[in-house]
C-alpha cells in the first residue's frame, strides 16, 4: 500500500486571524470615514517600506480617492464586505463605504510578515 506523502500547503486561518487583519485595517478605514483620504494611503502603506516607497503613486491614489468624495459627497459610513484569504499569510478584505451618491469598495491585502501584519496593498473602485 502506498504511503500517503501529501501535506497541506494552504491552511485556513481561524477567526482569531482574520480578527487580527480587520485590526490592522480598521484605523485606515477610520481615516477614510473621517475623509483624511491622503493620510490614509500613506497610513495604509507605512507598515511596508516597498509599498511606501511608492511615494508618486500613493500620493495620486490619495487624490483619486479624495476627488471620489468632491463627486459622490461625504463618506457615510465603512462596512465589512467580505474577507477570504490566500494562505494563512495572506488575508483580502474588501469594504464597502457609503458615500451621498455611490458606493466605493476598498481592497486591503494584508500580509503576516516577520515583522507582523502589513498592509501590502489597497485599491477602491466605484465599478464592483
Amino acid at each position: 500500500m502506498a504511503q500517503d506523502t501529501t501535506r497541506e500547503i494552504v491552511s485556513k486561518p481561524d477567526a482569531a486571524d482574520f480578527a487580527r487583519a480587520e485590526a490592522a485595517v480598521a484605523p485606515i478605514i477610520a481615516l477614510i470615514e473621517a475623509e483624511k483620504m491622503q493620510e490614509a494611503i500613506h497610513a495604509a502603506a507605512s507598515g511596508s517600506p516597498l509599498f511606501a516607497s511608492k511615494g508618486a503613486e500613493l500620493t495620486s491614489l490619495g487624490g483619486q480617492a479624495r476627488n471620489a468624495v468632491d463627486i459622490y459627497g461625504p463618506v457615510e459610513r465603512c462596512i465589512l464586505q467580505s474577507r477570504d484569504y490566500t494562505t494563512e499569510l495572506r488575508f483580502h478584505l474588501n469594504y464597502v463605504c457609503q458615500h451621498r451618491d455611490l458606493l466605493i469598495q476598498w481592497k486591503f491585502n494584508v500580509d503576516e510578515l516577520p515583522g507582523g501584519l502589513t498592509i501590502t496593498n489597497v485599491s477602491f473602485s466605484d465599478t464592483f
